[in-house]
C-alpha cells in the first residue's frame, strides 16, 4: 500500500542511550547497521520501524524532532507535487542501497517529511 507512514526517526543527542531507553521501555530490538552507521529497530519485515538519527542542526536536524517517512509509489512524482504546493526541499531524491529512494521537504509548519520509493521485491 502506498502512501502510509511506515517509518519514523527521532533526533538523539545521545544515540545508544536512547535505543537502550527504548529497549528496556517497550522491548524493542535495535541494530546498528555498520555500513550506514544508522542505528534501527529490528522488528519484523512490514511492521513500522524506527531510526535514530544525530542531531545535526545545520540539517535541520534538531532536537526532540520526528522525521515521519511516508511511503510513496513516485518519489519524483511526489516531489514535484510538493513543489508545486510551495514545499521547500531540502533532500533531493537519493537512493538508499537496497532499499529505494528518498527524499525530504517542508510542510507549511516547518516540520520535515520523507518519502521513500522501495525497490521492487524481485
Amino acid at each position: 500500500m502506498s502512501n502510509r507512514i511506515f517509518w519514523l526517526e527521532l533526533a538523539s543527542s545521545d544515540i545508544p542511550a536512547t535505543a537502550g531507553f527504548y529497549g528496556e521501555l517497550f522491548g524493542w530490538p535495535f541494530e546498528t547497521d555498520p555500513q550506514m552507521d544508522y542505528t534501527m529497530t529490528a522488528f519484523e519485515r512490514g511492521e513500522t520501524g524506527m531510526g535514530l538519527s544525530s542531531v545535526n542542526k545545520e540539517q535541520g536536524v534538531a532536537p526532540g524532532s520526528v522525521l515521519v517517512y511516508v511511503d510513496v509509489a513516485d518519489v519524483d512524482a511526489t516531489i514535484a507535487r510538493a513543489e508545486e504546493l510551495g514545499a521547500p526541499i531540502l533532500l533531493d531524491k537519493t537512493e538508499v542501497p537496497t532499499i529505494g529512494w528518498m527524499a525530504i521537504f517542508g510542510d507549511p509548519g516547518g516540520n520535515r517529511i520523507g518519502v521513500m520509493q522501495r525497490m521492487s521485491a524481485t
